[in-house]
Parts: C-alpha cells; sequence; structure tokens
C-alpha cells in the first residue's frame, strides 16, 4: 500500500487533493494533527515515512539499481578488456536472465550472442567503425 503525506491539509490545495485520493483503496493518506502542522521535524518524519522507505524497498528501484550496476560492469570492466562481441554477450545474456526477458534461458543465450555479432558486424562492415 503507497502511502502519502499531504502536506498543508488544512489548505484549500490539500483538501482537494485529500478530497480526490481518499477514495482510493491502494493508498494510506498521511496527515499531522493540527498541533504539529508546523513542527518541521514532525513533517520531516511524515515525509521520510511516505516516500524514503518506499522507494528504497520497492521493487522497481532494486531492478533500476542492479541494471545500473550491470551496466557499470559492462563498461567498466568488460569493454576493452575483453573482445566487444564476448563482453556485449555477457551484459545482454546477464541482462535477459535477471529480467526473464525469455520464456527459455538458452533462448536469451541465442538471441544475445546473435545480436552482438550483428551489431559488431553492422558498425565494422556497414559504418566502417571498429567496435572496442
Amino acid at each position: 500500500m503507497t502511502k502519502v503525506f499531504i502536506d498543508g491539509s488544512a489548505g484549500t490545495t490539500g483538501l482537494r487533493i485529500r478530497q480526490r485520493l481518499a477514495g482510493r483503496s491502494e493508498l494510506t493518506l498521511l496527515t499531522l494533527p493540527e498541533e504539529l502542522r508546523k513542527d518541521p521535524a514532525a513533517r520531516k518524519e511524515a515525509m521520510n515515512g511516505a516516500f524514503i522507505k518506499q522507494f528504497i524497498t520497492s521493487d522497481s528501484t532494486i531492478r533500476v539499481v542492479v541494471l545500473v550496476a550491470m551496466m557499470v560492469v559492462y563498461i567498466y570492466v568488460l569493454l576493452g578488456r575483453v573482445h566487444f562481441i564476448i563482453a556485449t554477450s555477457i551484459y545482454l545474456i546477464a541482462n535477459f536472465l535477471y529480467l526473464k526477458a525469455t520464456k527459455q534461458w538458452w533462448m536469451g543465450i541465442i538471441i544475445a550472442v546473435a545480436m552482438s555479432v550483428i551489431v559488431y558486424y553492422a558498425f565494422k562492415l556497414g559504418f566502417g567503425i571498429s567496435m572496442p
């Protein structure tokens, strides 16, 4: 369930936002009591509970972090040290397996190797650009 903190819920805009979101069952609305409304520490705690915890633990955030880590390994570890076709095949196979892009694992391997070879020769023969 997604938590939404409405800052300024006593104002006109905050009340409108609250009315629009109140009917949605997938959302939990967070507001501060009137006496804590101006307290910066209470506001910060409410905002952190609504966003940061969910952001860090969400599946999509973890997926993005893993994919960025794979890109960093590909760019800084594999490229330039290993032939382009091998490096790109390893990178694509890892992505296909992690994202479950194909139903059979062997199909992901075939597609990754084939695309690596096609890209390499397209740049080498078609554009006259040598890949690393």
